[in-house]
């Protein structure tokens, strides 16, 4: 069996689908803090409130160990192709939620 050279080079499904590398496309992490968060939050009805036209990498509500309420912080990250508009725009909805 000969080694393969590097010529010889396939390129993964990823690589065909994705013409442009990542870097080229504008993406973007947002991390945003919050804070004042009810103490009975639903993360997953939270999430889908406030952030459902967006691509949410992680939501995370503070608990208390004992009670498991929310403490009323937490943290969400975010992918944006339009980090601008977007932040702008979520903002906004965490501003008039009262968050």
């Amino acid at each position: 069996m000969r080694a393969r050279e590097q010529n010889d080079y396939l390129p993964t499904y990823f690589e065909s689908v994705n013409k442009l590398p990542l870097d080229d496309k504008k993406v973007e992490i947002l991390t945003l803090d919050l804070n004042h968060l009810p103490r009975r939050i639903d993360d997953i009805q939270f999430k889908k409130a406030l952030f459902q036209n967006h691509h949410v990498i992680k939501l995370d509500t503070q608990k208390d160990n004992i009670t498991g309420l929310c403490t009323g912080k937490g943290q969400v990250v975010i992918r944006c192709s339009d980090p601008e508009t977007q932040r702008t725009e979520i903002i906004e909805k965490l501003k008039s939620s009262g968050i």
